[in-house]
């Protein structure tokens, strides 16, 4: 039976070192050593350090705390309260 998660992966190209965050499965079974398979998928989460790929996870969860953005019929991008309306759907869900 095989399980995914997120991992940071470490490649280097030419001498020139990336890490980034990506999907991958792996097959836990009774082996010894798992094997890996990496999506091809990008997360978009890619630095030159750990360091940086970190302030970059951070900045990307505080996007949780402020309004959605969305195009409005002029083509212009508005704040709209959709964590609130997800919000509703739970609290709906609960009852």
């Amino acid at each position: 039976m095989g399980t995914w998660n997120y991992r940071i992966v470490k490649e280097v190209f030419d001498e020139e070192v990336s890490y980034s965050i990506r999907e991958v499965y792996y097959d836990d079974a009774e082996e010894a050593v798992a094997e890996f398979y990496i999506s091809l998928e990008d997360t978009g989460l890619t630095a030159n350090t750990i360091t940086e790929l970190w302030s970059l996870y951070e900045k990307m969860g505080e996007a949780f705390e402020l309004n959605v953005l969305t195009e409005d019929e002029d083509g212009e991008l508005v704040e709209t309260d959709d964590c609130a309306e997800d919000e509703e759907e739970i609290e709906e869900d609960e009852e």
